[in-house]
């Protein structure tokens, strides 16, 4: 009980005051071990080691190498990878993964369902998987063959070289009225920036003409007024 912080002489831990000797309230159990301590204290259960950290965790197998072998496939991978330090995020699976010599790309792409488990990464690659095989058979006509894939050219379409070079001419000839094309709409943009500033220039004298006879009715007034005033 001080080893593993379990007991095999009650099922239950609310029964743990069973164990303490009749007449007393509180039971301990200590073993020293390598300069370390394993301790538990009854009836509240509570199990202490000092030193090791990784030991409270692992030493239950050693004593019991069963309980190992009894552990579902999940359990048994997070307590490797616990006892061996090794980190399984994303970003440490990637890492291994380039290191390896993946495709950096693939590796970015399972990165993000690496955090749902290996299983669910898993199950996305074997989509992936079905989808790139579906599509080269779209692409090919053929079933995937890891082999074949590997060796794999598509057939060399049929070539004109005369069709290739009426084209090309074609295409030349486009590309000259498009320039050409291109150069006069300047010349007319500029036109149209030109006249639309001598349209302002003509609205803006036909306002100042038509002010003109109000300006020169009050014109004669004023000289009339001038006569008037200096007689």
């Amino acid at each position: 009980m001080a080893l593993t912080g379990e007991s095999v002489r009650v099922s239950l831990k609310k029964e743990y005051g069973r164990l303490i000797t009749e007449g007393q309230t509180v039971g301990y159990a200590v073993v020293e071990h390598d300069g370390q301590q394993s301790a538990i204290t009854l009836p509240n259960g509570a199990h202490e080691h000092t030193g090791n950290d990784r030991l409270p965790a692992v030493l239950p197998y050693v004593l019991d190498a069963q309980r190992f072998s009894s552990l579902p496939a999940n359990d048994r991978r997070a307590f490797l990878f616990g006892l061996m330090g090794l980190r399984t995020d994303g970003q440490a699976v990637s890492g291994r993964m380039l290191d390896k010599g993946f495709d950096h790309l693939k590796a970015d792409e399972i990165r993000p369902h690496l955090r749902a488990g290996f299983d669910a990464a898993h199950k996305e690659a074997q989509d992936r998987a079905r989808e790139a095989k579906a599509a080269w058979r779209a692409i090919t006509g053929e079933t995937y063959g890891s082999v074949k894939a590997a060796t794999w050219k598509a057939n060399k379409p049929a070539h004109d070289g005369n069709r290739v070079r009426l084209a090309r001419e074609e295409l030349a000839s486009a590309a000259e009225k498009i320039e050409h094309g291109a150069a006069e709409i300047a010349v007319m943009q500029s036109a149209a920036t030109r006249q639309a500033q001598q349209s302002g220039k003509v609205s803006g004298l036909r306002e100042r003409a038509a002010r003109y006879a109000s300006i020169e009715a009050k014109l004669r007034h004023d000289e009339a007024d001038l006569k008037e005033w200096q007689a």
